[in-house]
C-alpha cells in the first residue's frame, strides 16, 4: 500500500460515517481533501448507499448531490442490497430518488436478491450418448427500482375488503388520491370530527403521520421510475409483472407525449380500477374456496 493510499483510508472511512449521518459540511470537506466518492465498506456499500440509508430527511439529499457532483457512481451494486436507488425506494426517500435520477441512475438495474441456488449436475447423471438439452433461459435475478417502489401494492387490494353490511375501507385509495393531487388528504369518516370554536394553531389534526406519508408515495415513486425509463415489462424474480396500470400509463404517455408524472390523475384512476378488480377477484376466490370446503364436508 502506497503512502497516498494510507493517507486516504481514514478519510474514506470517515466519509462513509459522514454520509450515513448526513453531515453535509464534513462530506464536502472530505471530498475536497481527496476522499474517494466511490469508497465502500466490506459489503460493497458506497457512500451513496450510506446516504440513502440516512434518517436525516433535511440533509441527506444535499449529501447525495455532493457525492454525485464529485463523481460517485449512482449505479454501484452492493450485493443483495442493489444500488443506492434500491435503498432509497425501499425507504421511500423521494428526495434521494430524485437526486439520483438527475445523475442518470438506472431504474432497470436489478439488485442481487432472490438469487436462485444452483448446483452442478453430478457426473454420474450425465450421459455421453444423450444429446445435451437446450439450456433454459435463467430466471431474472433481483428486483428493479420499479419493483421496489411497488412493494406491497398488490396487498393494498385487501384494504378494500368489506365486511357484510359495511362500507369498504378505502384508506389506501384515499391516500393515493391525496398523493395524486399533491394535497392534504381530506377527512375520512373514520377521522375525528372537527371541534367547535376557534382553530388551534400548530399541527393539522387531519394530517397523516410520517408512516402514512411514506405509504402515500407508492404512486409518486412509481411515476418517478416510469418518468426515468423504468421498463414495466421486466418481470420480478417470481415471474410476476408490475401492475397493469404502469404499462397503461406508459402507453398513454407515448400517445400524449407527456411524462407519466403529468398523467397523475390518469395513473390514479387506472390504479384504483386495478385494485378494485384485484379485490373482487380475491373475494370471488375466497367464496369459491368456502363453497368447496362446504361441499367436501357434506360428502
Amino acid at each position: 500500500m502506497s503512502d497516498v493510499q494510507r493517507m486516504h483510508v481514514p478519510a474514506n472511512r470517515l466519509l462513509l460515517a459522514a454520509a450515513i449521518n448526513a453531515d453535509t459540511a464534513l462530506v464536502k470537506e472530505l471530498l475536497q481533501n481527496e476522499a474517494d466518492p466511490n469508497t465502500h465498506d466490506s459489503n460493497k456499500l458506497t457512500a451513496l448507499h450510506h446516504a440513502a440509508f440516512s434518517e436525516s430527511k433535511k440533509e441527506r439529499a444535499a449529501v447525495v448531490e455532493s457525492l454525485l457532483a464529485a463523481g460517485a457512481d449512482p449505479n454501484a451494486v452492493a450485493f443483495d442490497l442493489g444500488t443506492p436507488l434500491h435503498i432509497a425506494m425501499r425507504y421511500g426517500a423521494k428526495d434521494v430518488v430524485s437526486a439520483l435520477f438527475t445523475r442518470n441512475a438506472s431504474a432497470n438495474v436489478r439488485d442481487g436478491s432472490s438469487r436462485p441456488a444452483t448446483a452442478p449436475t453430478p457426473h454420474y447423471m450425465l450421459s455421453v450418448h444423450a444429446p445435451a438439452a437446450p439450456a433454459a433461459p435463467p430466471p431474472p435475478i433481483g428486483s428493479t427500482a420499479l419493483h421496489m417502489a411497488l412493494q406491497g401494492w398488490r396487498s393494498a387490494g385487501a384494504l378494500m375488503e368489506e365486511a357484510p353490511g359495511t362500507a369498504p375501507d378505502n384508506t389506501f385509495i384515499t391516500n393515493l388520491a391525496a398523493s395524486s393531487a399533491e394535497s392534504e388528504p381530506s377527512p375520512t369518516p373514520s377521522s375525528p370530527s372537527p371541534g367547535k370554536g376557534k382553530k388551534k394553531k400548530g399541527k393539522n389534526k387531519y394530517a397523516a403521520p410520517e408512516e402514512e406519508e411514506e405509504k402515500k408515495d407508492v404512486l409518486s415513486l412509481a411515476l418517478l421510475c416510469l418518468d426515468n425509463g423504468a421498463d414495466a415489462n421486466l418481470p420480478e424474480p417470481s415471474g410476476a409483472l408490475p401492475p397493469r396500470w404502469t404499462r397503461e400509463v406508459l402507453n398513454k404517455s407515448r400517445e400524449t407525449r407527456q411524462k407519466p408524472t403529468a398523467l397523475r390523475a390518469f395513473a390514479f384512476e387506472r390504479a384504483c380500477v386495478e385494485l378494485q378488480e384485484l379485490a373482487e377477484a380475491d373475494r370471488a376466490a375466497a367464496k369459491s374456496k368456502k363453497k368447496g370446503g362446504k361441499g367436501k364436508k357434506a360428502k
